[in-house]
């Protein structure tokens, strides 16, 4: 078999990283490969001479006697608006489980050392 140098080099940088590294670059990698993905580009904005004001919809549902709280409209519109904010979620949480999850392993090696 030929030995490529770029390959060897490649080795040899994987030997190096640890098992626990090599998982958390992976699971990032994956995870921002997914959101990627997912992520639908944002509608077209028309540019608007006059300001914005919401018209109230002439129907609203009718329950017991008492009316529905109509959705805004600009609710409706701007529906994709929390991508980024359950991005930053999703990635606090798995910082948080990947170090805690980190923080333990590394307590069970040591004491299994002793």
């Amino acid at each position: 078999m030929k030995n490529i140098p770029m390959l060897s080099k490649i080795r040899h940088t994987l030997s190096r990283l640890d098992l626990c590294t090599t998982l958390i670059l992976v699971v990032v990698v994956l995870f921002i490969l997914v959101m990627l993905a997912g992520n639908l580009p944002p509608a077209p904005v028309s540019a608007q001479s006059t300001p914005f004001t919401p018209t109230p919809e002439s129907q609203t549902a009718v329950v017991n006697g008492h009316q529905a709280t109509p959705i805004p409209a600009e609710y409706l519109a701007n529906n994709t608006q929390t991508n980024g904010i359950v991005f930053g979620t999703v990635l606090l949480v798995m910082i948080v489980v990947i170090g805690t999850l980190s923080i333990m392993w590394r307590n069970a090696s040591s004491k299994q050392k002793k």
